[in-house]
């Protein structure tokens, strides 16, 4: 009994052992993240006031308009940890000066929709997040400012950035459907930039019977003719925790962190198969329905003129909504003749 007793006490000690110190490393880092970034967005100013680089922008063929500076520096963000301090020439903002490249110290990361930090009059900052946790990094009026606790409202002038910069993911429409929110204004996939991707059902065949032509997919009956149709469809998942967890960062309290990240987040650990809703639009009106990544089904197509010409397509959508691509493989041109 006393055995028993000892464990159980044992093992509550350790568990708010292990919760302290999770904890306490939580506030820890997310206290040298922000002053770090304060760190450098001091450097901004100092490379600002004392013009370091405006021969360099003066060199490259900048011109300076009502004794306004040659150069802008900013602290700009490559994905949610990377970062690059970097100087914008007048007239050639697309080809900045990188004066040095940084990363938020492990697990923390900046909050999707931000870029980073423009130095200047004008507010511009950033928030960054771990497990729950959240601080902010910002100007105004020329002054750093920071928190560690939850700060409202926009964070102001955002520099020019990519989607992965922003915090957001660019979605390949052939394969991906955009989720969420979504930002324009991003120097690669300004139109597909989403808060998520969410992989599509893909159509991995649709054919008929008689054969259609594989490089036109045209298929060519007689009115009353009968029709018959065959698909297979995909279903593709991902592990929430895919490719996170890696040699060097194999041990406990790591894991912890980021099973507390995990569970903040509600993310899915394990991913359950998506049951797909299966529609074949056979384009004269008509569809056919089914449940199953595999299905067939004949029709007939009628013309009451020369000719008519119809187009049948698969789609298939998951429970989360999301759709299969409207791609060539998906559609099937039926021409019909008397």
């Amino acid at each position: 009994m006393r055995i028993l007793k000892f464990l159980t006490t044992s093992i509550i000690l350790l568990t708010v052992l292990i919760v302290i110190v999770v904890l306490s490393m939580r506030e820890a880092l997310l206290f040298i993240a922000v002053e770090k970034v304060k760190s450098d967005v001091r450097l901004l100013r100092q490379i600002q006031l004392k013009g370091e680089y405006t021969t360099e922008c003066v060199r490259r063929g900048t011109v300076a308009v009502n004794q306004e500076s040659a150069t802008t520096t900013q602290l700009r963000f490559t994905n949610n940890q990377d970062y690059l301090i970097e100087v914008l020439c007048n007239q050639f903002s697309l080809d900045p000066i990188v004066v040095k490249t940084e990363s938020l110290p492990p697990m923390v990361s900046k909050a999707a929709g931000q870029g980073g930090i423009v130095w200047g009059e004008d507010l511009s900052g950033i928030r960054l997040e771990i497990a729950g946790r959240e601080g902010a990094v910002w100007l105004d009026q020329a002054q750093v400012y920071s928190s560690l606790t939850h700060t409202e409202g926009d964070l102001g002038v955002q520099p020019f950035t990519s989607c992965v910069g922003m915090g957001y993911q660019c979605c390949n429409s052939d394969f991906m459907q955009g989720m969420g929110k979504q930002i324009t204004g991003v120097n690669d996939c300004d139109k597909t930039c989403f808060e998520q991707c969410l992989d599509r059902p893909l159509v991995l065949s649709f054919a008929s019977q008689p054969f259609v032509d594989p490089k036109t997919r045209i298929v060519n009956i007689r009115s009353g003719e009968q029709l018959s149709f065959s698909y297979t469809l995909s279903s593709t998942q991902q592990d929430a925790f895919a490719g996170r967890l890696t040699e060097e960062n194999d041990n406990l309290l790591f894991k912890t962190m980021l099973l507390l990240q995990a569970l903040i987040k509600q993310e899915n650990i394990t991913p359950e198969d998506l049951p797909l809703e299966v529609s074949l639009s056979f384009g004269d009106g008509q569809v056919e329905t089914f449940s199953t990544l595999q299905g067939s089904a004949n029709h007939v197509y009628t013309c009451s003129s020369g000719s008519c010409s119809y187009t049948a397509q698969i789609k298939a959508t998951d429970l989360k909504g999301v759709s299969s691509a409207n791609s060539e493989i998906s559609k099937i041109k039926v021409q019909v003749s008397n």
